[in-house]
């Protein structure tokens, strides 16, 4: 305290008085003024809050919450301090105030916290679920006896989305889901809504993609917002889609034989040229004819996989096709010639990796030799095929 030329002290017989508590409302849902006094006999007042009087006014424009006040008091000959906590009270009645309310549907209202609820539909517990249009007021009180009303605004959505989800599901790394948010009562004014999926998209209809999910569980939801309503009135689904993984199958020659490396499938099935030759617990066969391999396998998780395709050339054939062709040099960097001594037609060329890709096409623009030129192939064991005259020639050609 400043130097008054007086004697100032805390006196501990000075007491401004008890804390207290102010409701910002009276019985009535009045705003009143709260008056707090002192009470008179001290030459001059100071409180903390500015007021120069025994008194301080707690009134709408007062924080809420609780506040200490100081109070300075002086006399002739002394200073006192004092401070009082005053509590102005305003419980919250409802967290939210906006609620939309689904034809066919139920709606839960829920006040916040409080000691005591009383709804205008009589019920007194802190939740209450409507099926109906109304107008619900819910008064309440809180632990200084202080009360607080609030009414929620119920807008009544009568256009809902019938949502079109599966139930929960499963699908392969190798396949695709298509969830879409259909509407069937209302197709003929179907913009009226929009949708927000949290996946981010926002188009009616969401493909669940295996290949790139990646193996694991996923919650798809989807929220259909009804533009037509003031609030944007929204419906929700949602569907838990596990994602299984695929086995990377890989076919390969093994002398005169094709071999599946998987062998933890349940059923293979075979194919030559597209067409089904075999099935059954088969991870070896040996091929009778020329032509292009593939194996569809089974796992034990039910997810089917496809290896590979494999060009398979028996032996023999070759030789049968050195008789129709001949390549120079072989094995070679990539560079090399391939001589026709017999052929009257051009003759496609193809050439393909020992898993069946094909890295080289042309048809020959002459009918006696032709020039090839790969660049960029890594070394190994490719196959040349010859196709003429309705025939197919296949030969092994070595780069280096």
């Amino acid at each position: 305290n400043p130097d008054i030329g007086a004697d100032e002290f805390d006196n501990p017989q000075f007491y401004a008085g008890q804390d207290t508590v102010f409701c910002y409302y009276d019985q009535n849902f009045d705003q009143p003024a709260w008056v707090y006094d002192i009470g008179r006999g001290y030459d001059t007042y100071q409180w903390s809050n500015g007021s120069d009087s025994s008194a301080i006014v707690i009134d709408s424009q007062t924080p809420l919450g609780s506040t200490d006040y100081i109070v300075t008091v002086t006399t002739a000959s002394a200073s006192y301090t004092d401070t009082v906590t005053i509590t102005y009270a305003r419980p919250q009645a409802l967290t939210q105030t906006d609620y939309c309310l689904n034809e066919g549907q139920a709606l839960t209202i829920t006040a916040a916290p409080n000691e005591a609820y009383l709804w205008s539909t009589g019920d007194t517990t802190r939740s209450i679920t409507i099926t109906a249009w109304t107008v619900p007021t819910v008064t309440v009180t809180d632990r200084y006896g202080c009360q607080n009303r609030d009414t929620a605004n119920i807008e009544s959505n009568t256009h809902i989305a019938r949502l079109n989800m599966p139930a929960d599901t499963a699908i392969c790394a190798n396949q695709q889901l298509v969830l879409q948010a259909n509407d069937y009562a209302n197709n003929d004014v179907y913009d009226r809504y929009g949708f927000v999926w949290n996946t981010g998209d926002t188009t009616q209809v969401y493909t669940v993609d295996g290949s790139t999910t990646g193996a694991g569980t996923y919650l798809i939801k989807v929220q259909v917002i009804n533009k037509t309503t003031t609030l944007g009135c929204t419906t929700s689904d949602s569907v838990e889609v596990t994602v299984k993984p695929v086995a990377d199958v890989v076919l390969s020659r093994d002398g005169d034989d094709l071999v599946v490396d998987y062998t933890d499938g349940t059923a293979y099935t075979w194919y030559w040229n597209s067409a089904e030759i075999a099935s059954g617990i088969i991870t070896r066969l040996t091929p009778d004819k020329n032509g292009d391999y593939f194996v569809e396998v089974v796992e034990a998780n039910v997810c089917e996989a496809r290896s590979n395709t494999l060009s398979f050339a028996i032996t023999g054939i070759e030789e049968a096709a050195t008789t129709v062709f001949h390549i120079y040099p072989n094995p070679s960097d990539g560079n090399f010639i391939i001589y026709y001594p017999a052929m009257t037609n051009r003759p496609e060329v193809m050439i393909l990796t020992a898993q069946g890709r094909l890295v080289y096409y042309s048809r020959a623009t002459a009918t006696q030799q032709q020039v090839v030129h790969l660049q960029g192939l890594p070394s190994g064991v490719y196959l040349l095929r010859i196709r003429v005259d309705g025939r197919v020639f296949n030969q092994r050609l070595l780069i280096y």
